[in-house]
């Protein structure tokens, strides 16, 4: 023990001796741990900790695939998820999302806003509840199609 704070003293005479190197290796070194912590930080908030809704382990994804060309991971579209719901025998609750975009006029002029479209089932599936009113009831779903 007495030999290792020797070494420990001894470096420290040397860094005190030439101040321009030890600024640069202090500098590199909170550098280094600064940038460790905060990609750390976004790591655990990102996949580490568990989903912040009730029940986050029993939640699962479905995502359709195409075996042929390009793009194979695909979304599942409205139809095929309304037959899984109507068909499922395995979730005790089921709910989909998707995301869209349009465009909001307004004085100032146009802009492009994206908003998400949500199925009855979604909210409850993942365990939220409104703070006000209530959430969509099956009968109030409906699927829009676009004439071309």
């Amino acid at each position: 023990m007495e030999k290792f704070l020797q070494d420990i003293r001894y470096g420290l005479r040397i860094l005190a001796k030439e101040p321009g190197p030890t600024a640069v290796i202090v500098l590199l070194l909170a550098l280094g741990i600064g940038a460790n912590s905060s990609v750390f930080t976004f790591f655990n908030a990102t996949l580490l900790r568990p989903l912040p809704y009730q029940n986050p382990k029993e939640l699962v994804v479905l995502q359709g695939w195409r075996k042929q060309a390009s793009f194979q991971e695909m979304p599942t579209s409205y139809p095929n998820f309304a037959d899984m719901r109507q068909q499922n025998q395995v979730f005790s609750q089921m709910g989909a999302y998707s995301e869209t975009s349009g465009s909001l006029s307004g004085p100032e002029g146009a802009e492009q806003i994206t908003s998400a479209v949500a199925s009855a089932g979604f909210f409850e599936t993942l365990g939220v509840k409104p703070v006000l009113g209530r959430t969509f009831r099956l009968d109030e779903e409906q699927m829009k199609t676009r004439s071309c």
